[in-house]
């Protein structure tokens, strides 16, 4: 339809102002980790992405290079939302964040389109690189290092193990390296049942660190490697 924007001085004060209308920025995200380059015409302008997903998929997604203008500007924000509309997570993003912010989207609850928003601060053009990717995915054997290489903004890694019932180990990652370097690495643990255990700050470390885990019901979790600052680099997991 047709609608009407109405423009008012504040205080009975009289002026001039120019007005644009422009598109939304709009684009689709594959899940490979292609990298979308985003920039906008007119200030405020916001980007809207869409993404296909499946219940229980594993995702990462990262905004990287994020300029301001002007750059006095904080940050961008960052939501993404359900196929059935429901905000599923926010970040608030900063250009001096390098190289950049990631959100992670662990076992996605529903089967759809997926809606990522970027906001823009009001005033302000913005320009950045967005990447989704499916996560790494492995398998963890008792006394069995396996190494990880995480080679995308945004990409995590879900490696999974089986444990029986009453179950006591320990869970180590070490040899960690990023880039930019010194960007930590974090683990997060997935029960059978899909809900998450908090690990605590013990579980994320630059170096190396381990998590004792006691007395597991049986089944199969999935541990989720986290790089922080949409960095990329590598580790090395272990269970014990």
């Amino acid at each position: 339809g047709t609608y009407t924007l109405v423009v008012i001085p504040q205080d009975a004060a009289t002026g001039s102002a120019e007005i644009t209308l422009a598109d939304g920025l709009t684009g689709t995200l594959p899940t490979d980790g292609t990298t979308e380059n985003v920039s906008s015409i007119v200030p405020a302008q916001n980007a809207y992405f869409t993404f296909s997903a499946t219940a229980g998929d594993n995702l990462g997604l990262a905004l990287t290079g994020l300029t301001l203008t002007p750059s006095s500007q904080s940050s961008a924000v960052i939501h993404i939302f359900r196929p059935s509309g429901y905000q599923l997570a926010y970040q608030y993003c900063s250009p001096t964040t390098m190289p950049g912010c990631a959100v992670a989207l662990p076992n996605v609850p529903e089967t759809g389109n997926y809606l990522v928003r970027v906001d823009s601060p009001a005033g302000v053009t913005m320009a950045f690189e967005m990447t989704l990717s499916q996560d790494v995915t492995g398998t963890l054997s008792l006394g069995t290092p396996l190494g990880v290489s995480l080679t995308l903004p945004g990409e995590e890694a879900a490696l999974t193990f089986t444990a029986t019932a009453g179950q006591s180990v320990a869970l180590s990652m070490s040899s960690i390296t990023t880039t930019p370097t010194g960007k930590a690495m974090t683990m997060r643990l997935f029960l059978p049942n899909g809900s998450e255990l908090g690990l605590g700050a013990g579980a994320t470390s630059t170096t190396q660190t381990t998590v004792n885990l006691t007395n597991l019901s049986a089944g199969a979790y999935t541990v989720v490697v986290v790089p922080q600052d949409a960095a990329t680099g590598s580790v090395q997991m272990e269970i014990q």
